[in-house]
């Protein structure tokens, strides 16, 4: 089930390109910033569109978009949130490329600059995850989590980055990209997961399904949470 789409961002481009207009180091900012954002929000209204396709219409899946959480001074920009009802958080980064992607054998990541005609470094998404999953466990831990048997149940967090369908990835032989995937193989990925889980941690995950509407109630309490990114000069995120 849908829970929360994307945010409307057309204040904040508005903005950028209003800055972006003018001259100076500040207009050359801005323009840069502005055209990461765009591209950004191309890839994660593509995501968005197969996630919504593949899990949306379904009761056994809450699917969250564009969720914001600040938490002890930290902020968490999560694109894709799924939650199934056996309380397994797949947290999804959306990542747009228009010429490729590289990850060398020591994990770095490189994106091809067609204009430049040369890799270029760019920040680790499969960190950036990580820290956006230190902050989700950390805000599920204060809600009103289900309790089976007098305990409360632990849910599990998976981190996957998603690239285009038709962006070329370069893999590398000794470290682990296992967890970048094309956006159009995310279904097959979550089930291959689910399929090769060990016989002792499905019975323990048995144990602990929850009810569609508990998985929803969860789903909600995260969207009431949301602290949306406000464009310059519009004034404090609204209260919820």
């Amino acid at each position: 089930m849908l829970i929360k789409k994307a945010d409307d961002h057309s204040a904040l481009l508005t903005a950028l390109e209003n800055a972006a207009a003018g001259t100076g180091p500040e207009a050359r900012r801005a323009a840069e910033e502005l055209r990461i954002r765009k591209a950004g929000l191309k890839g994660e209204a593509e995501s968005a569109y197969l996630i919504d396709f593949e899990f949306a219409a379904s009761r056994n899946w809450a699917v969250l978009h564009d969720l914001r959480l600040e938490y002890a001074g930290r902020v968490a920009q999560i694109d894709h949130l799924l939650i199934n009802r056996w309380l397994d958080f797949y947290v999804l980064e959306s990542k747009h490329f228009h010429a490729g992607l590289k990850i060398t054998d020591d994990g770095e990541f490189l994106r091809w600059n067609a204009f430049r005609k040369t890799y270029e470094g760019m920040p680790s998404p499969l960190e950036q995850n990580d820290r956006h999953i230190a902050v989700l466990r950390d805000v599920v831990a204060t809600l009103d989590l289900p309790v089976r048997l007098g305990v409360r149940i632990t849910p599990a967090f998976s981190s996957l980055v998603l690239v285009a369908p038709n962006a070329r990835i370069d893999r590398p032989r000794r470290f682990d990209s296992a967890r970048v995937i094309k956006a159009d193989q995310l279904r097959k990925r979550i089930w291959k997961d689910i399929d090769e889980e060990n016989p002792l941690l499905s019975l323990v995950k048995a144990a602990k399904l929850v009810s569609s509407e508990t998985m929803e109630q969860l789903g909600r309490q995260l969207a009431a949470l949301h602290r949306p990114l406000i464009a310059p000069g519009s004034g404090p995120a609204p209260a919820h």
